[in-house]
């Protein structure tokens, strides 16, 4: 397992309709929206990808 490198910029997650990388909008359906929908700061989770199990850590979670 090798761990998910990302900017760790803000993520929205959005209706798969709405979903955009430039505007960072990760749909609701794809692997990073699943592994962190129900999630608190410290969370460890495991992002299940078509390339394999990547790991991360949640830094921060808001609700708008």
């Amino acid at each position: 397992n090798r761990s998910l490198k990302w900017d760790p910029a803000a993520e929205t997650i959005v209706g798969d309709d709405e979903s955009s990388l430039e505007d960072r909008k990760i749909g609701i359906s794809s692997p990073l929206a699943r592994a962190l929908m129900g999630r608190k700061a410290k969370d460890d989770v495991e992002i299940r990808t078509p390339k394999g199990v990547k790991e991360a850590t949640v830094l921060k979670v808001e609700f708008k």
